[in-house]
């Protein structure tokens, strides 16, 4: 369904909002290790 699709793009896209806010004002993002390549 198109409508489930686009609340997790929503999803996804608030959720790097906030890392980037957060970047943002603390200059540092708690970013877990295994992303860390």
């Amino acid at each position: 369904r198109k409508t489930l699709c686009y609340s997790k793009t929503v999803e996804m896209l608030a959720h790097s909002v906030r890392l980037l806010l957060h970047y943002l004002k603390f200059g540092d993002v708690p970013v877990p290790s295994r992303f860390i390549s």
